[in-house]
């Protein structure tokens, strides 16, 4: 009835208040109120944008399975209804998950659907079509497809958009290349800022030393990185923190420093993982699951067992080896 419909949108907008003050949490049981009136009513508009915000703050609060099935659960309620608010949102949403569950193939669809849904008479056609093309392109690069990658950042520079990411990513990729002069160049085009995105910049031009083999100068650039996360608003575990402690550590290993890369390496494995802690140098978390970035935490577990198989190199002792087994 009509009054169900108010009471809907008003759980909604109550939501939507919440999350604009990035209190994630208090916005949950609003969405989950107006998901059960929606329903009761077969009101599809209103089911679609409940799941759809839902979607959204469990995804802040990196209850990224969550997340998917609430815009998995907007994207069929959207199917054929173009008229539906924010779906360029729901689909660039659904890319980042499939993006960072590394079925990138199928993030290319959903960001392509983003780009395809977005209106050109909007104010923020062109800043939006340029975000959702630069990650296609990521996608690409993260294929392996470097080539196809530049070509496509290139592509959006004309649109002079977002430029510091655009030259940022043209920077990663040339590093992919291994055209570090090139990469460096880009780099430098980048205006600091105190963010995740210029921490993963420094990332980047700490492997290019270490490819150098100029260490000290990875070693500072890794360390800046890793300070700079720690002056960041507290967002809970950061998988770009955890690749910073990552990197941190591959540098200690290359340094031959084993006990301070083991260090580094357990406090990136406590950065993805809920539950894991140290108590010495082979502790291995309790599962597999628990974790906030299932990849991070593969290539941080395949260093940790690299570390383990070098200590019983130099030493014989076959816990290590186990260890790394």
């Amino acid at each position: 009835n009509g009054h169900d419909a108010i009471r809907t949108d008003c759980y909604i907008k109550a939501g939507n208040v919440y999350q604009g003050q990035q209190r994630y949490t208090q916005s949950i049981p609003y969405y989950h109120e107006a998901l059960q009136l929606a329903g009761q009513n077969n009101d599809t508009a209103c089911l679609y944008q409940a799941a759809l915000y839902l979607g959204s703050a469990r995804y802040s609060v990196s209850e990224v399975d969550s997340a998917r099935y609430y815009f998995e659960y907007a994207s069929g309620l959207a199917n054929g209804k173009s008229h539906f608010p924010d779906l360029p949102i729901l689909y660039n949403s659904l890319g980042i998950i499939y993006f960072e569950a590394a079925n990138y193939q199928q993030a290319i669809n959903y960001f392509q659907l983003a780009a395809d849904r977005l209106s050109p008479t909007d104010e923020s056609y062109e800043e939006s079509l340029v975000s959702f093309k630069i990650n296609i392109a990521g996608c690409y690069s993260r294929l392996g497809k470097y080539s196809d990658a530049l070509q496509r950042y290139r592509e959006l520079l004309p649109y002079k958009q977002l430029q510091a990411s655009l030259f940022q990513n043209i920077g990663h990729t040339y590093y992919y290349l291994q055209q570090y002069d090139s990469s460096l160049y880009y780099f430098a085009k980048v205006p600091y800022q105190s963010s995740a995105a210029y921490a993963r910049l420094l990332n980047d031009k700490g492997r290019i030393y270490m490819q150098q083999q100029l260490l000290q100068r990875a070693e500072q650039v890794f360390d800046s990185s890793i300070n700079l996360f720690k002056q960041l608003p507290v967002r809970g575990r950061d998988k770009d923190k955890a690749t910073s402690l990552l990197y941190r550590s591959q540098l200690a290993q290359q340094q031959g420093l084993f006990n301070e890369a083991i260090t580094w390496c357990n406090l990136a494995l406590q950065e993805l993982h809920f539950s894991f802690k140290d108590n010495y140098a082979e502790s291995l978390p309790a599962n597999e699951t628990d974790v906030i970035s299932p990849i991070t935490f593969f290539h941080v577990l395949a260093h940790k067992a690299s570390l383990l198989e070098g200590r019983y190199l130099q030493t014989n002792e076959v816990h290590w080896l186990e260890s790394s087994l």
